[in-house]
């Protein structure tokens, strides 16, 4: 009877563990569409992900133009690859969203670095992100293999959406070229889990 309760306790915190994982996770592909959507929405009919990336780079992938890369993890873009934005959600914290109530929302620091094949076309492009990723941006659960749509969608918090230039390259970069036009994109938001 003590491994029955042990092995139920165990497996109520894993799936409970295994929740919040989806739940980050969660957040960052949603935001990850909804930049997709907006790149499509501004004119690049195809957005590329990681795997056609790395196949450019071996020689077996030439997108179709207009195109852009666009991944969430931590990649180095090349020339050929431009343009090229990289989603970086950090700091998901966990946070109550009501007095009184074990209900838990998240705190989320979003960065987009965008690198353009010009300084027009990383400002353009962040510019665009800047004007039109809204207020809120659609939550959904991706746990199933599509998009379930949640009832509360992430809501953007804060004075705006921040557009910096990226810090200075050593000069062997700035020959390489593909860190040459390089904008950070950051906002700060909030979801209810």
């Amino acid at each position: 009877m003590g491994n029955s309760t042990y092995s139920n306790i165990v497996s109520a915190t894993t799936a409970t563990a295994a929740k919040n994982m989806r739940i980050n996770r969660n957040i960052r592909l949603s935001i990850k569409y909804h930049l997709a959507d907006l790149l499509n929405d501004c004119g690049y009919t195809n957005v590329y992900g990681e795997q056609e990336m790395r196949n450019v780079a071996l020689g077996s992938f030439t997108g179709a133009a207009p195109f852009v890369f666009l991944v969430d993890s931590f990649v180095s873009p090349t020339e050929t690859t431009l343009p090229f934005i990289v989603l970086e959600v950090t700091n998901i914290r966990r946070v109550p969203y009501e007095l009184g109530n074990d209900g838990t929302g998240r705190e989320i620091t979003t960065f987009v670095h965008i690198f353009g094949r010009s300084r027009a076309e990383r400002d353009d492009i962040a510019s665009y992100f800047q004007d039109y990723i809204g207020r809120s941006i659609p939550y959904n659960d991706y746990t199933s293999g599509s998009a379930t749509p949640m009832t509360y969608p992430i809501q953007r918090v804060g004075e705006g959406i921040e557009v910096s230039y990226a810090p200075p390259v050593t000069d062997q970069q700035l020959q390489e070229h593909s860190l040459a036009n390089w904008n950070i994109l950051s906002f700060e938001a909030r979801t209810i889990a």
